[in-house]
């Protein structure tokens, strides 16, 4: 298709579409990306596919030396896209390119509005990976994903290796892009990871019934495969993926075999919120699709995590994966 357009009605078109989308955000950061201008171009296709306005930015750090790897921050439910702009996402974990993105829930939590990582939350990943993947200068993508960000990163990771028609279809994806996809992934890092729906919900019945009530697994259970997917307008399926299923089905039951350089996991035993009932399970369904897994709890919660564990995993992610990067 190219060949029929005139070199320079292309060399116009690339203009345009760098002035009109990316230009902007060169202005609000000074550092430099080489491949920017291309990965716009391709998000520019990505949101023309996607319902709802999911305002990618690239953020690219002044002292940046990493030309050739970009990390993806997967938001969680709560944090509705700001999370990143803290100083302890920025200062400490990301030593090169970030792009950010919103999911539909950004904008409207009444109803909850969620796909709670499932459904159209997978699509907008898999649209993300594959604008990366598809980028000549990325050589490596890093994704970090809190809370509902983590569940969504194993169900999409789930939902490319076992190639899910559904996913596949709606997002125009091919077998050789999503193993594209797979080997530029390099680094993973699961902050306080939503990782079943059912055991969140049975946590926070718990957290306001009175002590020892019986009726707290029943209550737990109509809420889950009745109203919370009332709540959420039909977006939620309680017997659709399950982030500690996609992570077991990842080692066992997926068509391809795949193996992820680098999983860190940052868990917190006080959290209620997501609760903690899977996470022994979920780092014995992890170590067989990595090189390194690395797993620290700190004693924090689902919003203030201790700072010692916030400490090690920053520690530990460096020395892995931030070797060149001049303020490690």
């Amino acid at each position: 298709m190219i060949l029929k357009y005139h070199p320079l009605k292309l060399l116009q078109y690339v203009i345009i579409s760098m002035v009109l989308y990316g230009h902007a955000q060169a202005e609000e950061h000074d550092g430099l990306c080489i491949f920017q201008p291309q990965l716009e171009s391709h998000l520019q296709t990505a949101q023309k596919k996607i319902s709802w306005n999911i305002d990618p930015i690239i953020w690219v750090p002044t002292n940046n030396t990493f030309q050739d790897e970009i990390t993806i921050y997967v938001h969680g439910l709560g944090d509705r896209f700001n999370v990143p702009s803290e100083d302890h996402f920025i200062n400490d974990l990301y030593c090169g390119p970030i792009l950010f993105f919103k999911f539909q829930d950004a904008y409207n939590r009444y109803p909850l509005a969620s796909y709670l990582g499932q459904g159209a939350d997978i699509k907008a990943l898999v649209w993300m990976l594959k604008s990366c993947a598809m980028t000549d200068g990325i050589k490596k993508i890093n994704l970090i994903g809190y809370s509902r960000g983590g569940a969504t990163i194993l169900n999409t990771l789930c939902a490319l290796a076992c190639e899910d028609d559904d996913i596949y279809g709606s997002t125009e994806l091919y077998p050789f892009t999503a193993q594209m996809i797979f080997s530029k992934i390099h680094a993973i890092v699961l902050i306080c990871p939503l990782l079943h729906v059912a055991s969140a919900v049975k946590s926070n019945t718990a957290r306001t019934a009175k002590p020892k009530n019986k009726f707290i697994t029943a209550v737990g259970w109509v809420t889950h495969t009745a109203l919370l997917p009332l709540a959420t307008g039909g977006k939620y399926n309680p017997f659709g993926y399950q982030p500690i299923n996609s992570a077991y089905a990842l080692g066992n039951k997926t068509k391809w075999k795949i193996t992820i350089p680098s999983l860190y996991v940052l868990f917190q035993s006080r959290d209620r919120v997501v609760s903690t009932d899977y996470q022994s399970k979920l780092q014995k369904y992890l170590e067989p699709i990595t090189n390194t897994l690395h797993v620290i709890t700190g004693d924090g919660t689902h919003s203030n995590w201790s700072s010692s564990s916030w400490d090690e995993l920053i520690k530990v992610y460096k020395a892995h994966e931030c070797k060149a990067c001049v303020e490690c």
